[in-house]
């Protein structure tokens, strides 16, 4: 039995990526901070233990299905812990040691172990306990399989130097040699040459480790290293691809211009040259950070406790709606007046102030000083206070607590308001008002009313107005009641209370009613004493601000009266008719204003300052920093949601997942942690990559031919045969093959018949079968025709015709070698027969039809060796959502052929949507993802995954989302890492897609991909033994295409590593049986099976020096064209025989693996298959 074809093929790595998708886990049950992740060798993620809300630790431990995006419960771990190691076994198992149970975490320290199972979901204690108890250590997988257990906290302020070695053969600890200096929350890294470099860490006595150590397991014994630049702890190492260990950020206690002692530094181990250099600093100060080292090589941090540098504006801000200030009159002054934090309510608008370093996140603790502030609003000048001297002297000082702010430096910085909360002290603020001339209502109701008159002064002939003369009014006091002045509409809130003093500027009372002694007074001056006005502004009928006065007393009148007799009036009859005449009428009355308001609205008010000075102590960071070693650069991320504390690593797939973590939400409660209002995380985030926006895929060789609806098919010598189609004007039989070790193209005979919409299918004996398609462009000539394409003469030889005539049908290899074909449609007829074709006889033959007759469907190799037909078009419409219970015969969405029993069932549950020329890929969990495709309507975005095991279907928006562009006609490839590429497609309209998409197992989402350099549909693409993603030909919507392009599905390894140094590439260099059967065992030789990927947690106990276990992944090549795309998903995870059997040699893993395989043809079909590590 041949089954296959082996590639030589490098570590699985995605591509060189910055961007990032965040979504959350659904259903995981604990939120948790100071836990362990480790991701076991079926490539799901074991998260345990740690503390949760009340900062309690728990025996909580769940397990991350990576391929299904969700949690399920394990079984709880005999003790709480927290600040613990976790530590992935050579035998499968995880030992999880030391840590704490008490609250706080020294309350109560633990000295035992426990390994888990994840075959039996089962927790044992080790035969013995630590020698020492401890958190904050580190555990470190040996070369030999033994874990080292390092350092640690034994207290509050005590650590220690004793170190633990496990030996999983005997389940039982004994003690290595101890270190030269106690420490805890120190790093530990395993080194390419076997030896453990330790380095930094915090001591007993308050202070962090500047030392750094080695240790030998060949010796049992620890060296000093070079000395750090900087002491720190709480930071990460990292062993670059080059060999080199990278040692990044950290605290070290010292707080410099209020930094808090968290560093940016960074600094290189060399372990060649046993010396440290610095790097190139970080663009923000961290520790309790995540770092991550991704196949290309770079380093990747992620989030934790941070600060930046100071941030100086000398912009102009706006205070926002609602803002007002409070002030306190000075006593004697009727235009000046104190500020008065108490009852102000001032808000800044920030939103997209830029900060010194674009970062982002949530302040915990942060502040806005402002140097020689003022404001002007229409009534007043503002000055705000600013001390003199030492500008850190905050008495008196203009500032505002930023504390709970979001930072986005995609939206410019500052995402939110502030308060100005501090503004008063030994420097006072001041409102300096500009005196304001306003003008009496006239038409009050009741009118003004001019209560008394005294004093009266008239500088005349004896104090009196000449007969029909007049004279001036030298002396005077009245009280006017009623008086309503309208106040400025801007600067005055409703309830503002005004003092001060009014000067007559203008007026007049008429008294020339009066029957005896008719006259009028011109108002020119007059006035209240100082601070003898006073009220509270109020508003009239159309909402605008008025001042209401009664008993207002003004004294040293001055004007004119005019005397309308022929008779002289005197000073006292002047007196007595004001006081008297009911009416007499005061109008026109002008005033000067000099008065203060408080408080005062400061709505859309400027804030001016010479210089602004943000102060960023302490924030979350939401951020990802990546470090390139080849440039000693650091560039940012995208970010995600901000967290500290939280444990990373690198999945199956190569996505950098986030677990766990705390962060802190609220605005004004955000202390340094512990303290404040903090939560812990559950869920998961990550960074799921893609490209930076430039095109991925590469132009390559074009073909010689142009065409679409063509078929192309890997070879068994890595070759790919592209044969037939349509090049616009006729359907074409010339077929090429592409050598990709040479790139290039080169013609073969052509096919005995042209032919469109047909299927290829590669056959275990290596030879292409292509059978039915259109014969003409007219799409009547469907044929019955097949023939076989023998790659060793570049020869097509007729094969036995099909029974029926068939185009748009679907084409799949069984488990047994053999090829079903079923459906499709032919001379105006769509079709539900079925029929196989066996290989070693050349013959088909007729089985049972299917229910449903259907065209333009998809077929799937389930993993139990069945096959899933979906979804199509017949003449009753397009089929998907019809079930066993509802749909009559001939409308059923989906039925499964038995191969077993040579029979059709109906999929008893409907599709999500109603769907033909869409795409169906099998995952490696046995799950089939339906993407896009035409309902009826029109291409649709809409994707959902079938699940054999319990007979369901859900849309992908159920654990993250759609896909990002609705498209038909496209391609879906299976890469080796899990993740679905989607490439090119149609709208209904029939215009070509050129954007790509993936879909991401690990987080159920899908993500944009970067376009393809040729808008294409009716296209192929086919994932090459070497990594490459060939785009062949297709349609731009109005003619077909000869363009190629080539695209990696991984970056290479260690690409932004210096040539100099050691690459992580693996190379499969042997194998023992490149045809392989079932139940079988295959050795492969080679070096660098390993690799490493180590990820370092942010909390003290979560930093483990984790050694990337290899992944061992077979795929079955599949076929891409339109009866041919969906042959493309059978891949098999064999990593987990890595772990659970006696074959693989722990220490000679790194350059020779043997692992069995899959015990039946149902678990491992016929065919050809590529071996990637």
């Amino acid at each position: 039995m041949r089954l296959g074809k082996l590639g030589i093929y490098s570590l699985l790595a995605s591509l060189l990526m910055t961007g990032a998708f965040v979504s959350e886990a659904l259903g995981q049950t604990t939120a948790r901070y100071r836990h362990t992740t480790t991701l076991l060798p079926d490539g799901n993620i074991l998260v345990a233990g740690g503390t949760n809300n009340s900062d309690v630790p728990t025996t909580s431990a769940e397990i991350y299905r990576s391929t299904a995006s969700i949690y399920v419960a394990a079984a709880n771990m005999p003790v709480a812990r927290a600040s613990h190691t976790a530590t992935l076994l050579p035998d499968g198992r995880v030992l999880v040691a030391g840590g704490c149970s008490g609250v706080p975490c020294s309350g109560s320290i633990l000295n035992t172990a426990h390994t888990y199972d994840p075959r039996t979901n089962a927790w044992t204690a080790t035969a013995n306990n630590l020698t020492t108890a401890r958190y904050n250590h580190t555990a470190t997988l040996m070369p030999d399989g033994k874990v080292l257990i390092v350092g640690g906290a034994t207290g509050a302020a005590t650590v220690t130097s004793s170190c633990d070695l496990y030996d999983p053969a005997t389940n039982s600890f004994s003690a290595a040699a101890s270190l030269g200096l106690a420490r805890a929350a120190h790093t530990a890294t395993l080194l390419h040459t076997g030896r453990v470099f330790i380095a930094g860490g915090y001591l007993a006595a308050a202070g962090f480790a500047v030392s750094t150590e080695l240790y030998d397991p060949g010796l049992n014994s620890w060296a000093a290293g070079p000395s750090l630049i900087q002491q720190r702890a709480f930071h990460t190492a990292t062993q670059m691809g080059h060999q080199k260990v990278l040692i990044v950020g950290g605290a070290n206690g010292r707080d410099i211009e209020a930094n808090l002692g968290l560093m940016q530094t960074v600094e290189i181990y060399d372990p060649t040259s046993n010396s440290i250099t610095p790097a190139a600093p970080m663009n923000a100060r961290r520790a309790f950070h995540t770092a991550t080292l991704k196949p290309g090589g770079e380093v990747s941090i992620y989030g934790g406790l941070s600060n930046i540098t100071t941030t100086f504006l000398n912009n102009q801000l706006t205070f926002e709606n609602g803002s007002v200030l409070s002030l306190t009159r000075i006593v004697g002054n009727d235009r000046v007046a104190l500020l008065n934090p108490v009852g102000s309510t001032l808000t800044l608008d920030m939103a997209g102030v830029p900060l010194s370093v674009p970062v982002n996140g949530r302040l915990i603790s942060a502040e806005v000083f402002v140097s020689s502030p003022n404001s002007s609003i229409d009534v007043a000048n503002i000055f705000w206070p600013w001390p003199s001297g030492n500008p850190s002297n905050l008495v008196g000082l203009t500032s505002g607590d930023l504390t709970g702010r979001i930072v986005d430096s995609n939206l410019g910085g500052l995402q939110e308001t502030v308060q100005i909360n501090r503004f008063q002290g030994t420097t006072p603020g001041l409102a300096i008002f500009a005196p304001q001339e306003v003008t009496a209502n006239d038409n009050p109701i009741p009118n003004i009313r001019l209560n008394s008159v005294s004093g009266i002064g008239i500088d005349g002939g004896g104090g009196s107005v000449p007969p029909s003369g007049a004279a001036p009014l030298t002396a005077g006091t009245m009280i006017l009641d009623n008086l309503i002045l309208p106040m400025p509409e801007s600067s005055i809130p409703g309830s503002t209370n005004f003092t001060g003093k009014l000067t007559i500027t203008g007026g007049s009372i008429d008294a020339t009613t009066d029957p005896s002694r008719p006259f009028s007074v011109e108002l020119s001056s007059g006035s209240t004493g100082v601070g003898a006005v006073s009220g509270t502004v109020g508003t009239d009928s159309g909402g605008g601000p008025i001042l209401t006065l009664s008993g207002l007393t003004f004294s040293g009148l001055k004007g004119s009266i005019s005397n309308s007799t022929d008779a002289a009036i005197s000073e006292a009859q002047v007196e007595a008719v004001l006081e008297s005449n009911p009416l007499k009428e005061v109008s026109g009355l002008t005033f000067r204003a000099e008065f203060t308001l408080s408080p005062v609205n400061m709505t859309n008010a400027s804030f001016n300052f010479d210089v602004a000075t943000i102060v960023v102590r302490s924030m979350q960071s939401a951020d990802f920093e990546s470090y390139n070693p080849n440039t000693n650069q650091w560039t940012f991320g995208d970010a995600i949601n901000d967290r500290i504390g939280a444990s990373s690593l690198l999945a199956p797939n190569q996505d950098e997942a986030i677990f766990g973590g705390i962060h802190c939400t609220d605005e004004t409660t955000c202390g340094l942690p512990p303290s404040g209002n903090w939560t812990t995380l559950g869920g998961r985030a990550g960074l799921i990559p893609h490209p930076e926006g430039d095109p991925t895929w590469s132009t390559g060789k074009d073909l010689a031919h142009a065409r679409s609806n063509h078929s192309a098919t890997e070879l068994s010598d890595g070759r790919l045969l592209v044969a037939g189609g349509n090049n616009g004007t006729d359907v074409v039989a010339v077929s090429e093959v592409f050598d990709p070790i040479a790139d290039e193209w080169s013609n073969t005979n052509p096919m005995r018949l042209p032919r469109s919409h047909h299927s290829a299918t590669l056959l275990p004996n290596a030879t292409v079968l292509v059978a039915g398609g259109f014969t003409t462009a007219v799409s009547t000539g469907a044929t019955k025709q097949a023939e076989i394409f023998y790659p060793d003469s570049r020869t097509w030889v007729e094969t036995a015709p099909m029974s029926s005539s068939r185009s748009f049908h679907s084409a799949i290899v069984l488990p047994d070698g053999n090829v079903l074909v079923a459906g499709g449609f032919a001379d105006g007829t769509y079709l539900d027969t079925a029929e196989i074709y066996f290989s070693t006889m050349h013959a088909w033959v007729p089985i049972a039809p299917m229910d449903t007759e259907r065209a333009q469907h998809t077929v799937s190799l389930l993993q139990d060796g069945r096959v899933l037909v979906s979804g199509g078009v017949n003449v009753g419409g397009v089929l998907g959502t019809g079930t066993a219970a509802s749909a009559s015969p001939g409308v059923v969405g989906s039925e499964i052929y038995d191969p077993t029993t040579g029979a059709w069932s109906r999929v008893t549950v409907g599709m999500v949507s109603a769907r033909h020329s869409h795409t169906a890929t099998v995952l490696n969990d046995g799950r089939v993802l339906m993407a896009g495709g035409n309902d009826g309507f029109g291409e649709i975005r809409v994707a959902e995954i079938y699940n054999p095991t319990v007979n369901t279907w859900t849309q992908t928006t159920g654990l993250g989302n759609d896909m990002l562009v609705a498209r038909l006609g496209h391609v879906a490839t299976l890469l080796p890492t899990n993740k679905v590429r989607i490439s090119g497609g149609f709208t209904a309209l029939g215009g070509a897609i050129r954007e790509s998409e993936s879909f991401d197992v690990f987080f159920s989402s899908w993500g944009y991909d970067g376009p393809m350099a040729v808008a294409r549909g009716d296209h192929t693409v086919s994932l090459l033994g070497n990594g490459m993603m060939v785009a062949v030909g297709g349609s731009d919507g109005t003619q077909a295409t000869e363009r190629v392009e080539i695209l990696p599905f991984g970056d290479s390894p260690d690409s932004q590593t210096p040539t100099t140094g050691f690459r992580r590439r693996p190379d499969i260099t042997g194998i023992n049986h490149p045809n392989f059967e079932a139940g079988g065992q295959i050795t492969i030789t080679g070096e660098n099976f390993r690799g490493r990927t180590e990820a370092g947690g942010g909390a003290g106990g979560t930093g483990n020096s984790s050694f990337h276990h290899p992944r061992l992944i077979l795929q079955r090549i599949g076929g891409s064209g339109i009866s041919s795309s969906n042959d493309s998903g059978f891949l098999l995870d064999l990593s987990s025989g890595l772990f659970h059997n006696q074959l693989v040699s722990w220490t000679n893993l790194d350059s020779s693996m043997t692992f069995a395989l899959p015990d039946t043809a149902l678990k491992l079909p016929r065919g050809w298959y590529s071996l990637r590590v």
